[in-house]
């Protein structure tokens, strides 16, 4: 996991102390409302907001393709194997949850593995 770039030195260090716990509600799913509406202002919030929406919106794609797996497959070898890929992916948002979590409330500004990079906006 060597792909995730720290921008931790870019960041005020009054901002992240005061916004760390801010910050972490944004790998909470559907939470991340609650910092895009009420604490944007903080740079520090902003950017764990993106990596937040990123690991959000990679779970919604996952869960529409779980949906179509089950329609296209129905049951069967196929079907469990998908089970198992699913579980695994799973495993996998948790872990970069826990790992965004943590980042926010140890004032680090680490960008989550291979999906860090991805942006909705500018």
């Amino acid at each position: 996991m060597s792909n995730n770039y720290n921008h931790t030195e870019e960041f005020n260090l009054l901002d992240v102390s005061k916004n760390k716990l801010k910050a972490a509600v944004c790998y909470f799913g559907a939470f991340l409302i609650i910092p895009l509406l009420f604490w944007r202002k903080s740079d520090y919030v902003k950017f764990h907001l993106y990596q937040g929406f990123a690991l959000f919106a990679v779970g919604i794609a996952i869960d529409v393709i779980d949906v179509l797996m089950g329609i296209l497959l129905g049951s069967g070898l196929l079907y469990g194997i998908w089970g198992v890929v699913r579980t695994l992916l799973l495993i996998l948002r948790i872990t970069f949850m826990v790992l965004g979590i943590c980042n926010a409330i140890n004032g680090q500004a680490k960008e989550l593995p291979l999906i860090g990079k991805i942006r909705f906006t500018k």
